[in-house]
């Protein structure tokens, strides 16, 4: 079966039915054979956001331990956040990486985009790895979150088969490192670690 383009789908009708932190979307799409059929659909935008893997030197990970309402429980996750009007994602991600767990990183490396949920939302994230972090000041008004370190890229690996790391940014960015990890200049071994 041949792969579908953008541009087999019709759109007919587009809204706005909230706007708000994110939009709520109506729209009336006809899809492309073999199903055809004219369909409603409501989707969430939220903005663009940038999500962020902090390395430290000693090959360790840090996460951010906080509750989540939507899914009414605590979770270990990368720093994320929405960017601000005329940021760059790379600039958002050195912003949320120092608001929730007062770090610095050496250098960025670009991890790629990651569409969460493209089912319900149109929400688009830019992943990055923050290599050779340290430790900086909090910025005032920053955010107060638990901290957890693992011990290496592997634990995170055994963590995520376990079901201890629910978050999906959090699971694409740490595999997208594995699998990769020359492309932030890490050595082929990388996944050995010490946990």
């Amino acid at each position: 079966m041949p792969a579908m383009g953008d541009d087999d789908a019709q759109v007919h009708r587009r809204e706005t039915i909230y706007h708000g932190f994110v939009d709520l979307v109506e729209a009336e799409v006809t899809y492309p054979p073999p199903d055809g059929d004219r369909h409603e659909v409501v989707f969430v935008v939220p903005r663009p956001a940038a999500a962020v893997l902090p390395l430290r030197a000693d090959g360790s990970i840090v996460l951010a331990r906080q509750y989540r309402p939507p899914v009414g429980r605590t979770v270990s996750e990368i720093p994320a956040g929405g960017l601000d009007d005329g940021e760059d994602p790379e600039a958002a991600a050195r912003r949320e990486l120092r608001e929730e767990l007062a770090l610095e990183a050496g250098r960025l490396v670009d991890l790629g985009d990651l569409m969460p949920s493209p089912g319900t939302s149109a929400e688009v994230l830019r992943l990055f790895a923050a290599l050779d972090c340290r430790e900086t000041d909090r910025p005032d008004g920053g955010e107060t979150i638990e901290v957890q370190v693992v011990d290496s890229l592997q634990a995170a690996v055994r963590l995520i088969a376990d079901g201890a790391l629910p978050d999906a940014k959090t699971q694409v960015a740490v595999l997208r490192l594995l699998a990769d990890p020359g492309r932030a200049g890490l050595p082929a071994d990388v996944s050995a670690g010490s946990g």
